[in-house]
């Protein structure tokens, strides 16, 4: 990457993209304006360089890669010795883990439960004390009792307790965390985006919190356009309540297809259209997050040779074959555990916070009541 003064402008820088022999124009910045929005550009890129998956061709290449691999080995005639016994004993220990939170994702919900029953009884014992309360000031002054207003008992609200079962809805994807450059005031920053089973938010990338509403429903995203501009896309709402989103990332083909994935979870349809000279790519398919993206200083990044075939395939002998097959089953197991843990977690730790919240009030509502008691103890005394 470059930085070059543009010749017979004054005051403006270029961003030069190199590949190969060929140079495009990234983008044009002004010097003065914004030169803090070019510099955290230049950085993102240099940083998280672009890569975008051709979905068909990596499947095409492992099944290449594969056939090759069997082929090598059915010349070798190797046999490998399998412990397939070390395999179910790692698939138990993950399976006991998942109980043990089953068992803490039931508790959790019972305290929640009996939280709300807590603060249930709190208001009716606060609803009594406004009664209470009503009653002394009759006894104390005559014009209040006389014209103070109604004595008559109310029929108590009926409190709700909350249903607090934690649930989570299989074959949901993990969290995703991007880094993008998020377009607000008229300046591109440096952010996170996070993307959850129902919504998506931006988080500011030094405290991790955050921004000013930037939490989006998937159902709300009507379209995401991609800019003919390098690494620049739009995602467009359905609703008045949300402005446009402008954000410049090297993981374009990941946010696109987070978003349309998961809104089709929800039901809901998003388009993707690409303007004319813009940089088309796959989408739609699970295996894009699940690629590692790649980073600057680490190789190509991406897809390493072999991923996605199965372990039993680089065997020739029928006996490994076999064992190596019930290795691969514990593997997908155990990942299929843990994804569920993690999600599981997740959905445990928003409960948490939740609950939180609830005892806070119940403290507020004690710390009410016990006030009440005092000061009516205290004119009862008088009173007397």
């Amino acid at each position: 990457y470059q930085r070059r003064v543009r010749e017979g402008v004054k005051g403006f820088r270029k961003i030069l993209v190199s590949s190969g022999t060929e140079i495009n124009v990234f983008a044009y910045f002004s010097w003065v304006a914004h030169t803090r929005q070019a510099y955290n550009l230049m950085m993102h890129i240099w940083k998280n360089p672009p890569n975008y998956v051709d979905v068909r061709a990596v499947k095409n290449y492992v099944v290449t890669m594969d056939n090759k691999r069997q082929e090598e080995q059915q010349q070798q005639k190797q046999k490998t010795k399998v412990n397939v016994d070390a395999a179910n004993q790692m698939v138990k220990a993950i399976q006991d883990v998942d109980q043990m939170q089953n068992e803490a994702m039931k508790k959790l919900a019972e305290q929640g439960e009996q939280i709300d029953r807590i603060n249930n009884t709190l208001d009716d014992i606060n609803d009594d004390l406004k009664r209470a309360d009503h009653l002394m000031k009759g006894i104390e002054s005559m014009p209040y009792y006389l014209f103070g207003g109604s004595t008559k008992s109310q029929a108590k609200k009926e409190r709700v307790v909350k249903d607090h079962t934690i649930t989570v809805a299989p074959n949901t994807p993990p969290i995703i965390e991007v880094e993008i450059l998020f377009r607000a005031r008229k300046s591109l920053s440096t952010a996170l985006m996070v993307f959850e089973t129902d919504a998506f938010k931006v988080l500011d990338n030094k405290t991790e919190k955050p921004l000013s509403n930037s939490q989006y429903n998937y159902i709300d995203v009507d379209k995401i356009v991609v800019r003919a501009r390098h690494e620049t896309m739009d995602i467009l709402f359905n609703t008045k309540r949300k402005d446009p989103v402008r954000l410049c990332s090297s993981y374009l083909q990941i946010i696109a297809n987070q978003i349309y994935t998961r809104s089709s979870l929800s039901g809901h349809d998003v388009n993707v259209e690409f303007e004319d000279a813009s940089h088309k790519w796959d989408y739609q398919d699970e295996w894009i997050y699940k690629l590692p993206p790649p980073k600057r200083g680490t190789g190509k990044g991406g897809l390493a040779s072999g991923n996605f075939q199965s372990l039993a395939s680089i065997f020739s002998d029928p006996e490994t074959q076999k064992d190596m097959e019930v290795v691969d089953k514990a593997l997908d197991t155990v990942s299929g555990l843990l994804t569920g843990i993690k999600s599981k977690g997740e959905a445990m730790n928003k409960e948490i916070k939740s609950q939180t919240e609830n005892l806070r009030e119940a403290v507020k509502k004690t710390d009410e009541a016990s006030g009440r008691m005092s000061n009516l103890n205290e004119r009862m005394d008088k009173a007397s």
